[in-house]
């Protein structure tokens, strides 16, 4: 995570997550932009397929319920 001051703060991170494609279940690392402002997290994360040789992106909104303190 890049801050860019004390509400702002940008990043990248690896999303493990489960999917149901053509009826069979299966796991994904998902590689994901994010950005933070204060509490809220958005993130939009890309998953590759291999066999058909895809990206699927989706896109999600998250609320951080407690704040870490910060050393300064």
């Amino acid at each position: 995570m890049l801050r860019l001051n004390d509400d702002w703060k940008v990043g990248v991170g690896a999303l493990p997550s489960f999917y149901i494609k053509e009826g069979k279940t299966g796991a994904k690392l998902g590689v994901s932009p994010r950005i933070d402002f204060k509490n809220v997290a958005l993130i939009a994360p890309f998953f590759h397929f291999e066999g058909a040789d895809k990206w699927v992106w989706s896109i999600g909104l998250g609320y951080k319920f407690h704040k870490t303190k910060q050393n300064k």
